[in-house]
């Protein structure tokens, strides 16, 4: 029987706010001929034509970026381990102590508490990730178990039960029909996000929660493809983070670094930091943050670096003072060049007036940069071309949940989403599709049902 740490009450909540980040399921390759497919049951590859390939990497989930050479992959992808055997070799021998020594205070609270379990709290002082939460959990189960089954009673079983889950960042080499397994970058409890491979290669970042922030914030991370501990770059981002296109730039937006994002008017940042050197490679120490300009913060957010260095972003345009019922509800699009900050330009029109939520920001660009994928309320998706001003609805309909997906750009005019798809005994589902001569056309309709399940088959 297999179930997840979440479902212990006696722990804290992971991470509250992971049902929001939305999933990239298709990866296009920078040369388009190939594309990484995030399924229920691990990663797939497909080539131009959605003709399934042999590589393939079983895991529970997996999230994939591509390295500019077309062939490797930073790949981050979670497996389920038993226990605490499994998970002491991902941590230092000092690392350890400390789980011990917060296990061992852990288990004099549980066995001194005599209120609601569910209003329980590991870390009181919520100084831990979820994952080193989970560590402490899975030490206190597996070898400080005496009294425990007799306090917690029926919740014991849950715990005894629960498997953990590892996340790893590795490098990926695809060659033909053939996946195989590189240089391992991390190995943690805490969830790994939108990994994303520098254009020199010699870096990747990614989003986990970090220590430095609490509540559902989500940390920026940066780490060397030849290894190395991960750096934190800031506590506290927006889930749409870029490279600049000389590969030694991050770019983000941020909101306060403790992660207090509780209040509905959250003020935050369009900023940058150098954290490679000209050839790449991450330099001893990084450069101080610039902040460039001032947004109302969320979490939905997205910023891209233009190859030219100006900044693209999704944020809201308000006022203040302003009151609850003032907060805006949609979201736009601007450009700001950090070589003349004196003023941002807005780039949609304000008469574009197609469904956009503050849910579903993580808008796309083109790789010319002229046109852009913006994703609509419950899986639309529309389409804008900058040089003519114009806007078209790819995806009108809503889709379920389960199947909505980030749409991802195959080249300048090609593109892959999901549209609704609805059985003949009526059940909701999702179909993979592309876009190509401005036609919508199926995706991997003669793909095997494993990689339809739990997210495209009607259910």
């Amino acid at each position: 029987m297999t179930r997840n740490l979440v479902l212990i009450t006696v722990s804290v909540t992971l991470l509250a706010g992971a049902a929001c980040i939305p999933e990239k399921r298709v990866a296009w390759s920078h040369d388009g001929k190939t594309a990484a497919i995030s399924t229920n049951k691990g990663l797939r590859f497909v080539d131009g034509d959605g003709k399934l390939l042999g590589a393939r990497l079983d895991c529970s989930s997996a999230r994939p970026a591509w390295y500019p050479d077309n062939r490797r992959l930073a790949i981050a992808f979670a497996s389920q381990v038993a226990g605490w055997d499994q998970i002491a070799p991902i941590y230092s021998p000092q690392q350890i102590q400390e789980i011990e020594k917060a296990a061992r205070t852990a288990k004099e609270r549980v066995l001194a508490y005599n209120g609601d379990w569910n209003q329980f709290k590991l870390d009181a002082q919520e100084s831990h990730t979820p994952g080193m939460d989970a560590a402490i959990l899975f030490y206190l189960r597996d070898k400080l178990p005496d009294g425990l089954p007799e306090k917690l009673g029926d919740k014991w079983i849950d715990f005894r039960e629960a498997d953990a889950t590892v996340w790893t960042l590795q490098v990926f080499d695809l060659e033909g029909e053939k996946l195989t397994p590189g240089k391992v970058l991390r190995r943690t409890l805490d969830e790994i996000w939108m990994p994303a491979v520098s254009p020199t290669g010699k870096a990747v970042a990614y989003l986990a929660k970090s220590a430095a922030a609490q509540k559902d914030a989500v940390g920026l991370f940066v780490a060397s493809t030849n290894g190395g501990e991960p750096r934190l770059i800031h506590a506290n981002v927006a889930m749409g983070f870029d490279w600049s296109a000389d590969g030694r730039t991050l770019v983000y937006l941020c909101g306060p670094a403790d992660g207090g994002n509780e209040s509905n008017v959250t003020l935050g940042s369009v900023s940058t930091i150098q954290v490679a050197a000209e050839d790449g490679s991450l330099l001893p120490t990084f450069n101080k943050q610039e902040d460039h300009v001032g947004v109302l913060f969320s979490q939905l957010f997205n910023v891209r670096a233009l190859r030219d260095g100006r900044l693209m972003f999704s944020s809201v345009e308000f006022s203040l003072p302003a009151t609850n019922r003032d907060m805006p509800q949609r979201w736009t699009l601007f450009v700001l060049d950090p070589r003349t900050p004196a003023s941002v330009l807005r780039v949609l029109p304000r008469d574009f007036s197609e469904p956009i939520e503050m849910t579903s920001a993580l808008f796309q660009l083109a790789p010319d940069e002229k046109r852009v994928l913006i994703p609509g309320s419950k899986g639309r998706v529309y389409l804008f071309d900058f040089t003519s001003g114009e806007s078209k609805a790819v995806q009108a309909e809503e889709v379920v949940d389960r199947a909505q997906i980030v749409p991802a750009w195959r080249n300048n005019a090609e593109f892959t989403f999901v549209r609704p798809y609805k059985s003949p005994e009526g059940k909701d589902g999702g179909e993979l599709t592309h876009w190509k001569s401005d036609t919508a056309q199926p995706f991997g309709k003669a793909w095997p049902e494993e990689t339809r399940d739990g997210w495209l088959s009607p259910e």
